[in-house]
């Protein structure tokens, strides 16, 4: 499997200087026929070739091949051993600027390919995301992104994620789309449960799936517009009334939004890298902006050309860091020296390449044109320079256990030292063989035979210069003469397959470590006795960070199982009948409180019990005695005088036993005495003077479970050690 080549691998012990890397260009090949047509989206653009190959043998004969859209709206499909063309699959009338993703839609056991469409007609346009057989074309996933706000953008810009939302062991498929929406679908196209999801605003980047908090269920990171008076007309968005920028949109694998950022200044079409960025066994988000809201009136000129890389609780985890230009391509994530965490390897919109360590600092930086002396500072154009589309990507190309920097500027292929920056290869793309070619994708790396490969797709005038139908579209293959080694981010959004967005398997979360798993194992041992199992640790980790604690504890108190009741009632019975109960009445019981009866209830009817009445010495039905022992047993003291005995041997009488024992019961002493052993038992202490008034006066109406789920969902108890 592909996966199994590109994985990261174990790095060796990094050589006293890295290797010169060796390349040969094996072969750029052409489609069969120019162009013909230049496909503009609404806004009447045609776009570069930012389509990236994927790689994998989606044509069943057991042999890579590569896979890249075009600015016309067709797919092209080469065999990637010698560049033979293989054959062209229609999407529709317009521009393909998304990277295909490969899956098996169809459970067929091979590859199949998903794209996103730009439509030049969206309202007359049959889809907007197609997915099709490699190796027969046919269509077999097909949607319209189109149908949710009539009359907004649509198009796919960007490239769709594939993996295991829900869990369920298939491959779901997560697209980002211009129409305000976040999609996710089940690979027969059934949306997935929750979704769509509106963000409000168009949305230009590509979706990261990842487990970002570790807890073994993906989350869907994405960052979306936000335009001018959004903030104003979605006050539950919570930004400022006049902001406008960009959103981080957090979603759980059910659509529930768990967490958002609001990025104030400029919309991002640079995509999410996630990665552990900063060493700390977390994931961290990495992105770049700076594009479009500088032109607007009051927009900031520019000044939001900026780095910001977050926590996976969306805070900063540095910066964010000013950019020289603009930026719109998206970052890699790539560890070059050995050491913890990942560098960030940026590009912007004028050339310029460079890499940042886990702390922000500036490692080097290098300018990517023709001529090394040409990049500009300062500079906010809305789109990239000409031949500035492409991201940059990291892996060791050479075997050399040092990972190379791989980018493509300006018809310019370079290869650099991962640690210095210095150029370890180059090759001008000019005249070779082609006469101009500077519209240069994503490149793809990856293994095959034993050597690595990289692998572009490229655009060139044939004729006059400018956009026109005779224009050429094709595939370069450069091969080197070592073999792959550790490559962390080999492909435009990582994975040069899937589209994750994500540096490889993350570690999974640690659970008894997080204050969220602490407090969970507190609360079993606290309310059940016993530890926490690893899959409940979980399962509850989970259900804390999305739900809450209280309503955690809560469920755990009266969960199916009814275990915290039935060690409720197994406590009454032994307090005040000085024994176990039997399977009958403890199961009688149990039942009564998971169905709703107070606890405080059921104390009282023991309490007024024919088995606490009788006097084994003195005989049945004797009140004083009975009454005496209630003061001593519910209130902890003598009675206060003996027309006080009088008055309640006679209400025994009259009432009952249960009448009379729940009365007690209910008595302020008694409630004080419940909150002070509730207290010391959660929270190691006794009440305050005002704790103790206010909670036992709650008990008027509340039960001692209410009370003892509300202390174990306090900041004190989830605090406590």
């Amino acid at each position: 499997m592909l996966a199994a080549l590109v994985a990261g691998l174990a790095a060796p012990a990094r050589p006293a200087a890295a290797d010169t890397a060796s390349f040969t260009r094996t072969y750029a090949v052409a489609a069969p026929e120019p162009l013909e047509r230049y496909q503009a989206d609404r806004w009447g653009q045609a776009h570069n070739a930012y389509s990236s190959p994927a790689v994998g043998d989606v044509t069943g004969d057991g042999v890579l091949d590569l896979v890249h859209g075009a600015p016309n709206g067709y797919l092209y499909l080469y065999r990637a051993t010698d560049g033979a063309y293989q054959r062209q699959i229609e999407v529709g009338l317009g521009t393909i600027t998304s990277s295909p993703t490969l899956t098996d839609l169809n459970d067929d056991g091979r590859l199949d390919i998903l794209v996103g469409l730009m439509p030049t007609d969206e309202q007359a346009a049959a889809r907007t995301i197609g997915g099709y057989d490699g190796a027969t074309g046919a269509l077999l996933f097909s949607k319209k992104t189109c149908t949710f706000l009539p009359g907004k953008p649509c198009n796919v810009f960007s490239t769709m994620a594939v993996g295991d939302v829900d869990g369920d062991g298939d491959e779901d498929v997560v697209a980002t789309s211009q129409d305000h929406y976040i999609h996710a679908w089940h690979d027969d196209g059934r949306y997935l449960p929750g979704f769509p999801v509106l963000v409000y605003d168009t949305t230009w980047s590509s979706p990261s799936v990842v487990d970002l908090d570790g807890d073994t269920t993906p989350e869907i990171v994405v960052v979306a517009d936000l335009d001018k008076g959004s903030c104003t007309s979605n006050p539950q968005l919570g930004c400022p009334g006049d902001g406008y920028g960009s959103f981080v949109w957090v979603l759980e694998s059910n659509g529930v939004v768990s967490d958002r950022r609001f990025i104030q200044g400029e919309i991002t079409i640079s995509s999410p890298a996630v990665g552990d960025i900063d060493g700390d066994g977390s994931p961290d988000i990495a992105f770049t902006s700076g594009s479009f809201f500088r032109s607007q009136p009051g927009g900031s000129g520019g000044v939001d050309r900026l780095l910001h890389v977050l926590d996976r609780d969306l805070d900063d985890l540095f910066g964010p860091v000013a950019l020289r230009n603009a930026s719109q391509t998206s970052p890699a994530l790539a560890q070059v020296d050995g050491g913890g965490g990942q560098e960030i390897v940026v590009s912007d919109n004028e050339g310029w390449l460079q890499v940042y360590d886990g702390s922000g600092r500036l490692r080097w930086e290098r300018c990517g044109r023709i001529r090394t002396n040409s990049c500009l500072t300062g500079h906010f154009g809305e789109i990239p320079s000409s031949g500035l589309d492409g991201s940059p990507v990291a892996a060791d190309v050479d075997g050399d256990g040092t990972q190379e920097i791989v980018h493509v500027g300006e018809a310019t292929l370079r290869v650099h030292d991962g640690v210095t920056g210095a150029v370890e290869y180059e090759h001008l793309l000019y005249g070779d063989p082609y006469p101009l070619g500077n519209q240069v994708s994503t490149p793809t790396i990856f293994s095959m035979g034993g050597q690595a490969r990289i692998a572009f797709h490229v655009l060139w005038d044939q004729g006059p210069v400018g956009r026109d139908a005779a224009d050429r579209d094709g595939l370069f293959l450069f091969t080197s003469a070592g073999e792959l080694g550790r490559a962390d981010w080999p492909a435009f959004r990582g994975d040069p397959r899937s589209r994750l967005g994500t540096q490889g398997p993350l570690p999974l979360l640690d659970v008894s470590r997080t204050p969220e798993g602490s407090f969970i194992a507190k609360a079993y041992l606290d309310f059940l006795g016993r530890p926490v199992d690893p899959e409940g640790h979980l399962a509850w980790y989970r259900f804390v960070r999305g739900t809450g604690r209280a309503p955690f504890v809560r469920s755990l108190v009266f969960a199916p199982s009814c275990d915290w009741p039935r060690e409720v009632v197994r406590r009454l019975y032994v307090d005040i009948l000085g024994r176990d109960p039997d399977v009958l009445g403890q199961e009688y019981w149990t039942g009564r409180v998971c169905a709703g009866m107070k606890a405080r209830d059921v104390a009282a009817f023991i309490y007024g019990s024919p088995e606490y009445f009788a006097d084994p010495e003195q005989g049945q039905g004797r009140a004083l005695t009975y009454v005496i022992e209630l003061y001593e047993d519910i209130l902890g003291r003598n009675p206060e005088s003996d027309a006080a005995l009088a008055f309640w041997m006679n209400e025994v009488a009259a009432t009952g036993t249960a009448s009379v024992a729940g009365r007690f019961y209910q008595a302020i002493e008694s409630r004080q005495h419940r909150v002070r052993d509730l207290y010391q038992i959660l929270l190691d202490r006794p009440p305050d003077a005002a704790g103790s008034a206010y909670w036992a006066n709650r008990l008027l109406t509340f039960d001692d479970l209410d009370l003892a789920i509300s202390l174990a969902a306090s900041t004190e108890y989830f605090t406590k050690p």
